[in-house]
C-alpha cells in the first residue's frame, strides 16, 4: 500500500504537467507540432533521413540537399538517439511530422521518472522528488525553446545521471552491475552529442563545474570511497571511458568532415544572442506569474521578452530557492556531520554553483563576456552561438540542490516541538515549492506548425521528370526564403531526387542563394549547378503550381572553367554589376559574401572575377571599391592582379574620407592567357567584421566592397 500511495502523487503531478505542457497538441488532435515552418520542418527532414539510412535507402552523411556537396549531415544536429522512438513510430505507420511530435511526448515520462528516481536515490522525499521532476520536465524555459526541437535532447540527461549515480554507489557491492550501468551512461552521453549538441555540451560544462567543487567539499568521503576497492573504481572509470569514446567516435564521423573545413562560429556570432544582466529575470512574454509584473516594473521591453534566445532564464522562485540552498549549505549546523550529509551538502553547493556560473559565463555587458574565455579554451565552444540555452540544462542542477535542501528543511521542521512553528515552516516551504512549480506555466502558443497544412501544401507537386538529376525550387510569393528552401529539401526527400537548395546551421562552401526573393536567386542557383558540372540536367519545381520544368540554360551561362566570354557593344565597354539584380553571378568565385543593393563585399583576403576576352588585347579597366575603415582601423590596402600581373593598388585612409574610390589602369595583352582568360583578383591586407571595428553590429568577416567593374576595349 505504501508503494502504491507513493506512486499516486508523482503520477498525478506528471499528468497535470503533461496536459499543460502539451495542451496545444492534445486539443488539436495532434495536428499542431512544436515550432513553425522553419526549424521544426528541418528537424523532421533530418529524422526522416536517418530513418531512411537505417533502412538502407540513404547515405547517412549526405542528406539530399546542397547537391552535390557531400558529408553535410554535420551541418546540424543528427538526432541519432531519437531513432529509438522515431523509428518504431514510423514503422507502425506514423507519418514523419507526427512521429517527431511524439518523440518529445514519449520522452517526457522517461525524463520525469529518472529525475524522480535520481532524487529518491539521494534520499529526497517523495513529494520533493516529484516536484523536482515536474519542474525539470516541464520547465518554462524548455517550453519557450520547444520550437527548436533539439532542446528535448535534455530529456536523455536524467537517464545518464541516474545510471551514473547508481554505478558510482554500487561499484563496491555489485561491480559488474556498476560497470554495465557506467558503460551505458557514458555511451548514452557520447551519443547525446550526435543528438542535440547544445544539451550535450552544456551538460559537459556543468559537469566540469560541478565535479571539482563537489569532490573538493566532500574530499574525505570521496577518498574513503575510492580506497575501499581501488581496482573497482579504476575498472568503472575504464569501461565508462571506453564506452564514451566509442560513442563519441560516431560524432567524429558525422562532424569530422565539417570541422576539417575549418567551419566555426566567430565570437561575434555569440555576442548577437548573448543575454544581458537584466535577462536574469527574463522568463518570456506570457509567463503565467511573472511577465505582467516585469512589464509593470518596466524591467524588460516586450520585444526582448519575446526573444526566445534570451527569455529562458531559470524562473525567479527557482533562482531564490537555489540561492537559499547555497546559503543554508554554509550555515553551521544545517547539515549534520555524517558522511551522507556532507556529500549532500557538497552536491547542493556544486549544483548551485553550476546555475550561478552558467549565468555569469554567458551574460554580456557592452559586448564583453566571460564566455570569450570558454570560446578560446574549451573544446566545442566555438560551435555555441546561443549561450543562454544552457539554462535548460541548469534546471537539473537546480532541482537537485532544491530537492536536497528543502527536504532537509522539511525534516528539521517536523522536529520542531512547537506545533505552530512546525506548521508555519512547513507551510512556507510548501508554498514556495508550489509557486516554483506553477511559475513554469507559460501561456504562449509554441506549437504552430500544422500537419494538415503541410500535408496539403506539398500534395500538389507532381513527380519529377525522369531526366532530372537535381533541382531547385522556384520563388514563392509571400513566402520567406527559409520556407522555400525547406519545401525543396522535403520534396527532395519525398521524391528521392537531390536538390541544390538547402537549410541548416551551416551552408556549403560557395553556396550563395539562400534568399529566394532576391532578383538573381535563380541565376545564382543555376550558376551553382554550372560550376559543379550538372547544369544540363537541372530542373525547376514550382511548388505553387506543382509543376516541373527542365532548366533552359542561357548560352552565355555555360562558361568553360567559369570564365564567361564578354563582348563589347557600341560603347566599347562591358560592365560587371555586383549589386542585387546585377550580372556578377556569372563571373564570381567563392570569395564573395552575397549581393546587396549597392554591390557586395569580399569575404576573404582575396576574391576574384573571371571572364574571357577574345582575341587577347590591351584592355582598360575601372573598379569602383569601398573600404572597411573606422577609427579602430583607419587604413586599408587594396591591390589588383590580372592573372600573374599586378595592375593596380589603392591605400585607403579614413583621414581622406570613406567614400567609394576608383582603381583604374590597363590589363596588358601579355597578362592575358592565350585562350583569352582573365582572372581578376581583388586583394586586401585584412578581413574584419564591422562589429569588431566598431562600425555597426554586422558580424560577417568582410574585406573589400566592390560596386562595379568596367572593362574597356
Amino acid at each position: 500500500m505504501v508503494r502504491v500511495s507513493n506512486a499516486v502523487f508523482p503520477l498525478a503531478l506528471y499528468i497535470a504537467g503533461f496536459f499543460v505542457f502539451f495542451r496545444w497538441q492534445i486539443f488539436s488532435d495532434f495536428d499542431l507540432v512544436f515550432g513553425d515552418r522553419g526549424d521544426a520542418r528541418f528537424v523532421v527532414f533530418i529524422h526522416e533521413h536517418v530513418y531512411r539510412w537505417l533502412h538502407g535507402a540513404a547515405a547517412l552523411l549526405s542528406p539530399p540537399f546542397f547537391f552535390n556537396q557531400t558529408k553535410t549531415l554535420g551541418y546540424s544536429d543528427a538526432f541519432l538517439l531519437d531513432q529509438l522512438i522515431y523509428a518504431p513510430l514510423r514503422h507502425f505507420g506514423a507519418e514523419p511530422l507526427l512521429a517527431v511530435s511524439l518523440v518529445a511526448v514519449v520522452l517526457s515520462p522517461i525524463a520525469f521518472l529518472f529525475v524522480y528516481l535520481f532524487l529518491r536515490r539521494l534520499d529526497v522525499s517523495v513529494p520533493l522528488a516529484s516536484l523536482g521532476a515536474l519542474i525539470f520536465t516541464f520547465a518554462n524555459n524548455l517550453y519557450l525553446k520547444s520550437g527548436h526541437l533539439q532542446h528535448f535532447a535534455v530529456y536523455y540527461i536524467p537517464v545518464i545521471v541516474y545510471c551514473g549515480l547508481a554505478a558510482v554507489t554500487d561499484v563496491h557491492r555489485q561491480p559488474i552491475r556498476a560497470y554495465l550501468l557506467g558503460a551505458f551512461a557514458a555511451g548514452l552521453y557520447g551519443l547525446l552529442f550526435s543528438t542535440g549538441y547544445y544539451m550535450a555540451w552544456f551538460f559537459g560544462l556543468g559537469l566540469l563545474i560541478f565535479t571539482p567543487i563537489a569532490v573538493y567539499i566532500a574530499w574525505p568521503q570521496v577518498q574513503a570511497w575510492s580506497r575501499v576497492r581501488p581496482t573497482h573504481v579504476l575498472g568503472l572509470g575504464l569501461v565508462a571511458s571506453v564506452s564514451f569514446v566509442a560513442a563519441l567516435s560516431i560524432f567524429a564521423v558525422i562532424y569530422g568532415p565539417v570541422l576539417a573545413t575549418g567551419a566555426a562560429r566567430g565570437f561575434g556570432d555569440y555576442l548577437i544572442y548573448a543575454p544581458t544582466p537584466i535577462d536574469l529575470v527574463n522568463v518570456g512574454k506570457q509567463n503565467l506569474i511573472w511577465s505582467g509584473l516585469i512589464r509593470w516594473l518596466h524591467l524588460i521591453r516586450d520585444s526582448r521578452l519575446d526573444n526566445g534566445e534570451v527569455s529562458i532564464a531559470l524562473t525567479p522562485v527557482v533562482q531564490i530557492l537555489v540561492a537559499s540552498s547555497a546559503v543554508l549549505a554554509f550555515r553551521p549546523g544545517f547539515w549534520s556531520a555524517s558522511d551522507v550529509a556532507r556529500i549532500s551538502r557538497a552536491v547542493v553547493i556544486a549544483g548551485a554553483s553550476v546555475c550561478a556560473l552558467f549565468y555569469l559565463l554567458t551574460v554580456k555587458t557592452h559586448n564583453l563576456s566571460l564566455f570569450h574565455v570558454l570560446h578560446a579554451v574549451v573544446p566545442g565552444a566555438k560551435a555555441i552561438r546561443v549561450g543562454y540555452r544552457g539554462m535548460v540544462v541548469a534546471n537539473l542542477f537546480a532541482v537537485t540542490a532544491i530537492g536536497l535542501t528543502f527536504d532537509r528543511v522539511a525534516r528539521l521542521a517536523l522536529q520542531e516541538p512547537g506545533r505552530s512553528l512546525r506548521l508555519g515552516r512547513l507551510g512556507a516551504v510548501t508554498t514556495a515549492l508550489a509557486l516554483a512549480a506553477i511559475e513554469q506555466v507559460n501561456l504562449s502558443q509554441r506549437a504552430i506548425l500544422s500537419r494538415n497544412f503541410e500535408r496539403h501544401h506539398l500534395a500538389a507537386v507532381a513527380n519529377h521528370p525522369r531526366e532530372c538529376r537535381s533541382f531547385y525550387a522556384a520563388p514563392q510569393a509571400d513566402r520567406a526564403p527559409f520556407e522555400v528552401q525547406i519545401d525543396a529539401i522535403l520534396i527532395a526527400q519525398a521524391q528521392q531526387l537531390s536538390t541544390i537548395n538547402g537549410y541548416s546551421g551551416l551552408f556549403a562552401p560557395g553556396w550563395d542563394f539562400y534568399d529566394t526573393n532576391a532578383a538573381d536567386y535563380e541565376r545564382r542557383a543555376v550558376r551553382w549547378a554550372v560550376k559543379r558540372g550538372f547544369a544540363e540536367n537541372l530542373c525547376r519545381v514550382d511548388v505553387e503550381s506543382g509543376t516541373w520544368t527542365l532548366v533552359a540554360l542561357d548560352r552565355d551561362l555555360i562558361c568553360a572553367n567559369r570564365s564567361c566570354p564578354i563582348s563589347f557593344g557600341q560603347s566599347h565597354e562591358f560592365e560587371i554589376d555586383l549589386g542585387q539584380g546585377g550580372n556578377s553571378a556569372l563571373f564570381e568565385d567563392d570569395g564573395w559574401v552575397g549581393a546587396e543593393p549597392w554591390g557586395q563585399w569580399t569575404g576573404s583576403a582575396q576574391a576574384a572575377l573571371s571572364f574571357t576576352v577574345r582575341p587577347p588585347r590591351d584592355l582598360g579597366f575601372a573598379l569602383l571599391v569601398r573600404g572597411l575603415v573606422s577609427a579602430k582601423a583607419p587604413k586599408q590596402s587594396i591591390w589588383l592582379e590580372a592573372n600573374q600581373c599586378r595592375i593596380g593598388d589603392l591605400e585607403l585612409d579614413l583621414a581622406h574620407g570613406s567614400e567609394p574610390q576608383i582603381i583604374s589602369g590597363t590589363i596588358l595583352a601579355k597578362c592575358i592567357d592565350a585562350d583569352g582568360r582573365i582572372v581578376l583578383r581583388i586583394n586586401t591586407d585584412r578581413v574584419r567584421s564591422p562589429r569588431a571595428l566598431g562600425i555597426n553590429d554586422d558580424v560577417r568577416s568582410l574585406g573589400v566592397g566592390v560596386e562595379r567593374l568596367i572593362i574597356r576595349k
